[in-house]
């Protein structure tokens, strides 16, 4: 179920998680901030070219920055949940996980005044270790996520992934395979459409382009798109 081809995540420079030794999270309120002005940058660029896309909202801009957050929905681009901490999920417990997902929806959705039914882990790190997030995303009234990224990284990735749409258990159980594949000049990305029922969500691949308004110095940047 693919809504936009085209997803940005809503995050600061300093919120990356390979920063995170060298920048803690109690510090980031001290550095100076991007994320609004070239996310309104890239929205005035969209709005030419008039593509749409999902922006996969960081909680903890939510919080700081609500009109912001409003500004994306109100230029009619959907909005997802991108975690508050943007902690990866391999270093979280499914409870502090699911406190994270609250904490990052209940502040987007006081922003936009509108469900948050997307979600997109940091750092695509659902794999096969962490797939216990898929019920907990269904629980909590999730539709669909973005988190499953076909590649060979040190950090995250499921590279046996394939472009094939599934149906499988609620009850995931060990030895499930995300599903995915990777291509050399776009991003894919997995979407799970979930549902809180007791027996099956789907899952479903698509093509995306992922950027981030946090690396975009000037529109020079996205002129290829």
């Amino acid at each position: 179920m693919i809504v936009n081809a085209f997803t940005v995540d809503v995050e600061d420079y300093f919120q990356v998680t390979a920063f995170e030794r060298q920048v803690p999270r109690h510090r980031w309120d001290e550095y100076p901030s991007r994320v609004a002005e070239n996310t309104q940058r890239l929205l005035r660029l969209l709005e030419r070219r008039r593509v749409s896309a999902t922006f996969f909202v960081l909680g903890w801009v939510a919080d700081r920055f609500a009109g912001l957050i409003r500004e994306i929905a109100a230029a009619g681009h959907e909005i997802g949940c991108h975690s508050y901490w943007h902690r990866c999920l391999h270093d979280m417990t499914p409870e502090e996980f699911r406190t994270d997902l609250r904490l990052a929806r209940d502040a987007i959705e006081r922003a936009t005044g509108s469900p948050v039914v997307a979600y997109r882990a940091p750092s695509f790190s659902i794999t096969r270790k962490t797939l216990w997030a898929m019920e907990i995303l269904a629980a909590e009234g999730f539709r669909y996520d973005s988190s499953i990224f076909p590649i060979y990284h040190d950090r995250y990735g499921s590279p046996a992934s394939t472009l094939i749409s599934l149906r499988i258990s609620r009850s995931i159980g060990r030895g499930a395979s995300p599903a995915g594949s990777w291509f050399p000049l776009r991003m894919y990305a997995t979407r799970a459409a979930v549902s809180s029922g007791d027996s099956v969500f789907g899952l479903s691949c698509g093509i995306v382009s992922r950027i981030r308004p946090k690396s975009c110095a000037s529109e020079r940047c996205l002129q290829r798109f």
